[in-house]
């Protein structure tokens, strides 16, 4: 858009110029012709010397050549285009100066020759315009570089205009750098916390690991307790069978023998407690293993919470030591019992 407005501009400048060109050629040929007629007329005049009044008569040609050309009033020219017009004033009035030196010396030859002969006037116009041709070819020619010289300048100026935007750009890309700079340092940040993290994680995994192991080889030993338990227990039963038979057998009428008839029995419901007792503890156990099962849980579900973790480890604590506790229970039963069925045997 702003080459096409050039380029109108330039085209107005142009008619401006040719139409100023036009003027004064016009008023170059009217001058001529007019003092052609005043020289040749019907009749020729008579030689007469020189007088003071002939130098007048190239001021006055000059001032109607002078009036004649004036580019300045006859178009109205924009602001833009005024030095151009200034270098084309000072191009006429070097023209103008041409003129005025041939009118100066054309009184001489008349004095020489009194009577000049047409030819060599024609000759003298075709000069002249000649002269003329090539100076408005050298106007045009000087017009077309100016043409160019604008161009010039008008691509200049977008040049100008898109190394200001692309200014403008470098300094948001700057500065999105320098936000884009801050971000990944809070985020390196951010990473060294969760590695902080991943490590606390990692070492409450490798406790958790150890407790469920521990937990497993309670729940064996529980488990071979319970066996033997069991084997004792059917085992006291096979004696127990026996010492029946053999009371039965032997029939003492003795108080002993009745109190050793009443013994079975206690020894059943001895046998029944037993058993209770393995049941219950079995049951605390299973429980134990829940509760173990569920710290596993919320422990990898809220690693991140240091207070948390340590309630984990709280209770991780309170639970082994209320294992420890109970087996050495266990442990005291089976003593007291096999204590008993000793005594009773």
């Amino acid at each position: 858009m702003i080459i096409t407005r050039h380029k109108r501009y330039v085209n107005l400048f142009v008619l401006q110029l040719g139409a100023a060109l036009a003027i004064s050629f016009a008023g170059l040929l009217f001058s001529r012709f007019k003092k052609q007629t005043k020289r040749i007329g019907p009749t020729l005049p008579p030689l007469r010397p020189q007088s003071p009044g002939d130098s007048e008569t190239p001021k006055t040609s000059k001032e109607e050549t002078s009036i004649g050309f004036s580019p300045r009033s006859e178009c109205d020219v924009d602001e833009k285009d005024a030095f151009l017009l200034l270098e084309f004033e000072d191009e006429v009035n070097k023209l103008d100066l041409l003129v005025y030196d041939d009118e100066c010396e054309t009184p001489k030859s008349d004095l020489s020759a009194p009577l000049a002969f047409p030819s060599t006037e024609e000759a003298d116009h075709e000069n002249e315009i000649k002269r003329l041709r090539n100076v408005v070819r050298a106007l045009r020619e000087r017009e077309r570089c100016l043409e160019d010289k604008l161009l010039e300048y008008y691509s200049l100026k977008e040049q100008q205009k898109i190394a200001m935007e692309l200014r403008s750009r470098l300094k948001l890309n700057q500065m999105e750098t320098k936000v884009f700079n801050l971000k990944i340092k809070s985020l390196q940040a951010e990473n060294e916390k969760l590695k902080a993290h991943c490590s606390d994680h990692s070492k409450a995994v490798l406790e958790l690991d150890m407790a469920n192991s521990h937990v497993e080889v309670l729940k064996k030993k529980l488990n071979i307790k319970t066996q033997q338990h069991v084997e004792q227990l059917l085992s006291l039963r096979e004696r127990v069978a026996k010492l029946q038979d053999d009371e039965i057998k032997a029939s003492l009428p003795d108080h002993d023998a009745v109190k050793m008839m009443h013994r079975p029995t206690d020894l059943e419901g001895e046998i029944n407690e037993l058993r209770d007792c393995n049941m219950r503890l079995h049951f605390e156990n299973y429980e134990l293993a829940e509760k173990l099962e569920s710290v596993q849980i919320i422990a990898s579900s809220k690693l991140e919470d240091p207070e948390e973790m340590e309630t984990l480890r709280k209770d991780g604590n309170r639970l082994r030591n209320e294992n420890e506790e109970l087996k050495k229970e266990i442990e005291q039963l089976q003593g007291d019992r096999c204590s008993d069925l000793e005594q009773l045997v």
